[in-house]
């Protein structure tokens, strides 16, 4: 998610650029960082098809990352 007013056209071009394979969310009104408690960047949520945080992590690490890799995959295959 992009909690800052970063305009739309420029996310867009890095994420065309990068070739990133996921949504990114624009919430430069914070509405969704409100709605789910989120306090610090980088603040890494998972969130499954019912609306619910099933992951939750304040920081970046590698091993986050493959955590979260990991658990996209098994809740594509649900």
């Amino acid at each position: 998610m992009n909690a800052w007013d970063e305009p739309s056209p420029k996310v867009k071009e890095y994420v065309e650029k990068e070739k990133l394979p996921f949504t990114i969310l624009m919430d430069g009104r914070s509405l969704l960082r409100d709605t789910y408690n989120g306090k610090s960047i980088p603040h890494n949520f998972v969130i499954d098809k019912k609306g619910q945080i099933v992951f939750d992590e304040v920081g970046f690490s590698v091993s986050g990352m493959k955590n979260i890799e990991k658990l996209i995959q098994e809740l594509l295959e649900e």
